[in-house]
């Protein structure tokens, strides 16, 4: 997926709010969400729809590198549950393709994929509208039987509405406290007692491996996915990143004419090739290699001549020498509900 996919499917979306067979889907999720939300009052169907379209025209384009997908799922299941911070953000509005998605075990074990989110600031609120490509083969509900998707829905929907308050710690709710890697999915099956588990699964379908996925645990936690979100801000003003623009083509352009849309910039999220210095002689004669796991560091640096901390990610390396097998343990996951 090239990075200009972003900025079709940021026009896509931007389309579905103009009158036609799209509105009205959007127009049920609003009301959906609201019905949700009772007794928190967010305004009648007419007026979140018109936020999301100012939303919509407002936000910047941005798409992930596949690669850097996968190090912001790392991050992002131990990213410290510290304050959000306004500058955090790279923009006050954008929206942002995720090449394979992010998924998500909902509280009846089924996997929601998020493919998109567009995010929004006003008064000391993020607010963050999760969405989900209708083309998407692994997300529960696209793969659901029985079930046909009218050619008439858009091809980005509306799968949550979630918000974040500026200054203040993330909202927890009742959730598995970590995103699932791509290639990873999730499947409830009965046990010869009775009970129901709910088994991590890799592509093959056997079961996944303590490295495959981050730590999961079922309780109180932030959402996921703006975890997720958080931690691709975070990790967008660290050195390990790159952040490049990229202009449309003039075929890309050409489409976007036709279709009276603007032919804006795409801000392009990708992983800085890190380059080692050789190593020194060692005593030591390694019979493998193995896995650090990543992690987050509690980085102090200056801030209006005072001395702060700030929350760095010091991503996974394979350790040892490049002739050795590499070890990888064999912890598995099932989690009983």
């Amino acid at each position: 997926m090239a990075a200009v996919d972003a900025l079709l499917a940021h026009t896509e979306f931007r389309e579905a709010f103009r009158p036609g067979p799209g509105r009205p889907h959007l127009e049920g999720m609003a009301q959906a969400f609201i019905e949700d939300a009772a007794p928190t009052n967010i305004g009648p169907p007419d007026v979140l729809m018109e936020r999301w379209q100012r939303a919509t025209e407002m936000a910047e384009t941005f798409y992930v590198d596949p690669q850097m997908r996968d190090v912001v799922t790392a991050a992002a299941g131990s990213l410290p549950t510290e304050e959000l911070l306004a500058e955090d953000l790279p923009s006050s509005h954008g929206f942002v393709l995720i090449p394979g998605g992010v998924g998500q075990v909902d509280t009846f074990g089924r996997l929601i994929v998020i493919n998109a989110v567009l995010w929004m600031t006003s008064g000391g609120q993020v607010n963050m509208l999760m969405l989900t490509d209708k083309y998407d083969p692994n997300d529960y509900y696209n793969n659901e039987q029985g079930v046909t998707i009218p050619a008439s829905l858009p091809r980005f929907m509306p799968s949550a509405l979630l918000a974040a308050s500026i200054g203040k710690p993330l909202p927890k709710k009742q959730t598995f406290a970590s995103a699932l890697p791509t290639n990873i999915h999730a499947e409830q099956r009965e046990e010869p007692d009775g009970s129901v588990r709910l088994h991590i699964l890799r592509q093959d379908g056997s079961q996944a491996h303590e490295d495959d996925v981050p730590d999961l645990d079922f309780g109180f936690h932030p959402d996921p996915v703006t975890r997720w979100l958080v931690a691709m801000w975070r990790l967008m003003q660290q050195s390990i990143v790159t952040v490049d623009h990229e202009e449309p083509t003039r075929q890309v352009r050409r489409q976007l004419q036709r279709r009276n849309q603007e032919a804006r910039k795409v801000s392009v999220i990708a992983l800085r090739r890190k380059t080692y210095p050789g190593a020194g002689v060692r005593d030591v004669e390694w019979t493998h290699r193995w896995i650090r796991r990543g992690h987050w560091r509690q980085q102090p640096y200056k801030e209006n001549d005072d001395w702060v901390k700030r929350a760095i990610w010091i991503h996974p390396t394979i350790c040892g020498p490049v002739d050795k097998p590499l070890l990888v343990r064999d912890r598995v996951y099932s989690l009983k509900q």
